[in-house]
């Protein structure tokens, strides 16, 4: 096993929560995942592994109702070196590198204005335990050339083409699609679940919203769903 970060997997899939702690009551008794407070953040976890992390807002975000938002974390060996690189191809850091328990992390924004974040795990974490089986996140962007360039320059992503859409490679296994969209360029990460109905109807008894019917799609079904504090997440029954 390598002894340092996979660069360009998932490290995280985390939840920027208004009221964190109602947060990780909502997501404990839909899922059944389990809670592991820490000191600046909550580990979720499936089955004994660590799969999704549960934060507070900061107050400049619930001064200007930003509204709770599910995004992602990718790996990378050196989070300082990463944003300038991040910088230099025309996205924009949000805020400089902070260290949280675990790692060093930084917020960035891609040049068509997608947020995500950057984990640098911090030793003896590594090897990491990479969640990416429990997630499948796709960007929906207005430019899919120069999203796929910015991302495989930063994070050494490659892509399988189809069209409107490529598929993302990180090192070990696929994580995701960039896809075209007609909308402001986001990220959206899909939660993998056995039973889209099961874990819909859930999520809805514990207080979510659920967002339509199962849709049949080309990595498999998919429910949408925004939970108590309108955060919107999707469950995808891989095919």
């Amino acid at each position: 096993m390598p002894s340092a970060p996979a660069t360009g997997m998932i490290a995280w899939v985390g939840l920027a929560a208004a009221d964190a702690a109602a947060a990780v009551e909502f997501y404990t008794a839909a899922f059944g995942w389990e809670a592991a407070p820490g000191t600046d953040h909550t580990k979720l976890r499936r089955a004994g592994r660590d799969v999704a992390l549960v934060y507070p807002q900061t107050p400049q975000a619930r001064a200007a109702n930003v509204t709770s938002h599910w995004s992602p974390f990718f790996l990378v060996a050196d989070a300082d070196l990463t944003m300038e690189r991040a910088v230099q191809l025309d996205g924009v850091a949000l805020r400089d590198p902070f260290d949280v328990t675990g790692g060093r992390v930084v917020p960035l924004q891609d040049p068509a204005g997608a947020v995500f974040s950057i984990w640098a795990p911090r030793p003896p974490d590594p090897p990491w335990p990479s969640p990416s089986g429990a997630w499948w996140v796709e960007l929906s962007t207005p430019d899919v050339d120069a999203s796929r360039a910015f991302y495989g320059d930063l994070l050494g992503w490659r892509y399988d083409e189809t069209g409107d859409a490529a598929s993302i490679r990180g090192p070990e296994e696929r994580i995701g699609r960039i896809s075209r969209g007609q909308g402001p360029a986001a990220w959206s990460p899909s939660s993998q679940v056995t039973d889209v109905e099961t874990a819909g109807r859930r999520a809805e008894e514990a207080g979510a919203a659920v967002v339509g019917a199962a849709e049949e799609t080309a990595m498999g079904r998919i429910v949408r769903i925004v939970d108590p504090q309108g955060a919107a997440l999707s469950l995808l029954e891989p095919a």
